[in-house]
């Protein structure tokens, strides 16, 4: 790892599409097997429900990896110096819209004040207009 101990990007995804891939023939090899036997000449026999039910079992454990191995992942990419810059850079942006939002409330305020200020205007200038023939 070129940058000391920490793993890059591209590494951590080497890794993951690596396990992946093979989780993924794995569980592909337990669904043929299961499809197979359920191919079978009706009924199955005790025999072939106990593979079956192995096999399922065992599918479930090789997705259940694939979760785990998912999240591991994820974490390793929480941790790379180029996510944390992008969610400091985020929460930065964050902030920001936060303060535009209450700038844009602010106005809002404002131009709903403004429009019955001159609404009273113009009712004054009305009434005002018909002393003024």
């Amino acid at each position: 790892m070129p940058n000391g101990n920490k793993p890059t990007l591209e590494e951590i995804m080497a890794d993951y599409q690596t396990a992946m891939d093979a989780f993924g023939e794995l569980e592909r090899a337990y669904q043929v097997q299961i499809e197979d036997i359920e191919r079978s000449d009706p009924p199955l026999t005790d025999e072939q429900k106990t593979q079956r039910n192995k096999l399922v079992a065992a599918q479930k454990k090789c997705r259940g990896q694939m979760t785990k191995i998912s999240w591991a992942t994820l974490e390793k990419l929480n941790d790379l110096d180029e996510v944390k810059r992008l969610k400091s850079a985020f929460d930065s942006v964050n902030v920001e819209l936060k303060g535009s939002l209450e700038d844009v409330k602010h106005i809002e305020k404002v131009a709903a004040a403004t429009v019955k200020v001159l609404a009273a205007v113009a009712e004054v200038a009305a009434k005002l207009a018909k002393y003024a023939v």
